[in-house]
C-alpha cells in the first residue's frame, strides 16, 4: 500500500516537474461569457450550482441498484464506520431538509419520515 502511494507521488511529481513545452499543445476553447460587466444575481448562480449538485446526486442514486443501497467499503482500516450508500443518500436529503427549514419554500418534509 505504501509502495503504490510512493510510486503514483512520484509519477505526479515527475509529471509536474516537466517543463510545459513537453505537454502537447492545443488550443484552449474560449469559456462564454455572460454580458461584460452584468453582475449575475446571487440567486441565479446558487440556484445553478443547487441544479448541478441535485443532479449528480439524483443520477447516482438512481443508478445504484436497490439491492446494493447497503454497499459500505470493508470495515476495517481508514474505512471503518463509514456510512453505507444508501444511509450516505438519507444523510444528504435530511441535511437538505433541515437546513432549507423556515425558508418558506414549498415542499416542506418532516426529515424524520425520510427513510
Amino acid at each position: 500500500m505504501i509502495l503504490k502511494r510512493c510510486i503514483a507521488t512520484a509519477v505526479c511529481c515527475a509529471a509536474l516537474s516537466m517543463p510545459s513545452s513537453a505537454w502537447p499543445q492545443t488550443e484552449k476553447p474560449k469559456p462564454k461569457m455572460a454580458t461584460p460587466n452584468v453582475p449575475i444575481a446571487p440567486n441565479v448562480s446558487l440556484g445553478a450550482l443547487l441544479d448541478l449538485l441535485e443532479k449528480e446526486v439524483v443520477s447516482a442514486a438512481d443508478a445504484m441498484p436497490a439491492d446494493k443501497y447497503e454497499f459500505a467499503p470493508s470495515g476495517s482500516g481508514e474505512f471503518k464506520g463509514v456510512r453505507s450508500f444508501g444511509s450516505q443518500v438519507k444523510h444528504i436529503a435530511e441535511a437538505n431538509y433541515d437546513f432549507f427549514d423556515g425558508w418558506g419554500l414549498s415542499g416542506a418534509v418532516d426529515p424524520k419520515t425520510i427513510e
